[in-house]
């Protein structure tokens, strides 16, 4: 007698690495996002980035 934990493991790393792909897409497009708004107001304060970014910890 055989017992295979599970017999088909294909279709649940199919779904795992199509879960992730989408996961990746929908964080480059939420950090993008986020670093253009911020650009754009980094600029108009004339602030470098570490002097920027180093104070959004306190923005909030």
């Amino acid at each position: 007698m055989t017992f295979q934990l599970l017999p088909d493991v294909a279709p649940f790393v199919t779904a795992f690495f199509a879960l992730a792909a989408v996961a990746v897409v929908a964080t480059v497009a939420v950090a993008t996002d986020f670093l253009v708004v911020n650009h754009r107001e980094r600029l108009a304060r004339h602030e470098s980035i570490t002097t920027y970014y180093g104070q959004l910890h306190f923005a909030h």
